[in-house]
């Protein structure tokens, strides 16, 4: 069942592996799904290998750690926008606008 797979003892596991996502979301999704590659998780990959390496170069790091760092800057920019737009939709709906702030989707 390697679909279902991805748990702490598979290949890439412990925190790294299925813990990847954005704010600790395992990377699967909702359901445990395998799901598709984002920029940002192919530049952590990128990272990792490097650093796995036998021979680490200062700046084979330092260029992976500057695309891993941009990619999540248009990931927090985008999330930041959708929130922005949600905000505008709720905003009339104290109730469900209370909801998602406790929820932590809004802010």
């Amino acid at each position: 069942m390697a679909a279902m797979g991805g748990g702490m003892g598979g290949p890439g596991g412990g925190a790294g592996g299925m813990m990847g996502g954005m704010g600790g979301m395992p990377m699967g999704g909702m359901m445990g799904a395998a799901a598709e590659p984002t920029p940002l998780s192919e530049a952590v990959d990128a990272l990792r290998t490097t650093l796995q390496g036998t021979d680490v170069k200062a700046d084979a790091v330092k260029t992976q750690l500057a695309k891993v760092r941009a990619e999540r800057k248009k990931v927090e920019d985008e999330l930041k926008s959708e929130r922005d737009k949600l905000a505008k939709i709720v905003s009339s709906r104290p109730n469900q606008e209370a909801q998602l702030v406790i929820m932590g989707i809004l802010l």
